[in-house]
């Protein structure tokens, strides 16, 4: 069975629905949703707790993997929450 989301996080909506989660893919595809829409994560409707928890896992995510480049981008947009 595959589920079509019109929207522009289909990659990681689908992935999640039709295939074996692999954490690494997960954490990956929702950095680029994160870099790529800054405006719909800093201006979308869920709480700024929510926010924060989400960004906090994923510096604590590329921290571990050392992807420190990563961890610098997301704690700007961090920031500005």
């Amino acid at each position: 069975m595959s589920i079509f989301f019109d929207n522009d996080h289909d990659d990681l909506l689908n992935s999640i629905v039709n295939k074996d989660i692999n954490p690494g893919h997960v954490y990956e595809t929702i950095y680029d949703v994160v870099v790529k829409n800054k405006d719909w994560v800093l201006y979308g409707d869920n709480p700024k707790d929510s926010k924060l928890k989400v960004m906090e896992k994923l510096i604590e995510w590329f921290e571990k993997t050392e992807e420190f480049e990563k961890c610098q981008k997301l704690k700007k947009i961090k920031d500005e929450i």
